[in-house]
């Protein structure tokens, strides 16, 4: 049976890459498996990662991700209220994306990129620069719902020397290409899982 979460599904995979990840993204945040996210579920989502790596919810770090989510929420998901009431499905929020790249200077991108950010320094758990594979398997899990077994093969295409850790730039250099880019041959393509 199709859903929209099934990005193998043959009504999804006539869809481009690029929106087949979004879809997958979208499922980060639909924790309730409603298919419809809500300004909510991103505030939501950061409280689960805060957390995963033990922030209480009146920690800097915390705050500031609720808030940069749901400038992400409010800048590109539902610019004026869009779907503030009746929430967003997977479809409203591949055409969200994709008019915010298609707009240049964008503020919603800042806000995404911000978020690529706040994720680094709370990944990095013992704030040595590093993030290891159980720092990154246990921040997916946690505050992405991501599969520890899927987290763990992205990790390995992540790291991609072998050295069993990235940077904080790898990381935001892959976050950003996969929020940005459409190429299924990136590594960075499977920040969430394998895109089908």
């Amino acid at each position: 049976m199709d859903t929209p979460l099934d990005t193998t599904s043959p009504t999804v995979q006539q869809e481009s890459f690029f929106a087949r990840k979004i879809r997958q993204w979208f499922g980060c945040f639909d924790a309730d498996r409603d298919f419809l996210v809500n300004r909510n579920d991103f505030a939501l989502a950061a409280d689960r990662w805060s957390a995963a790596v033990g922030l209480p919810g009146d920690h800097e770090l915390a705050v500031r991700l609720r808030a940069t989510l749901r400038e992400v929420w409010d800048k590109v998901i539902s610019p004026q209220g869009l779907y503030d009431k009746t929430g967003a499905t997977p479809a409203d929020v591949i055409d969200s994306w994709h008019k915010m790249l298609a707009t240049p200077d964008h503020p919603g991108l800042a806000s995404v990129l911000r978020t690529g950010q706040l994720a680094c320094t709370l990944m990095d758990r013992d704030q040595d620069g590093l993030i290891s594979e159980a720092e990154y398997t246990h921040s997916m899990l946690c505050g992405f719902l991501v599969p520890e077994v899927t987290s763990r093969e992205v990790f390995r295409y992540l790291d991609t020397d072998g050295d069993h850790h990235i940077t904080h730039d790898d990381f935001l250099r892959g976050a950003t290409e996969y929020m940005t880019g459409d190429d299924p041959s990136s590594p960075a393509a499977w920040i969430v899982g394998k895109v089908h």
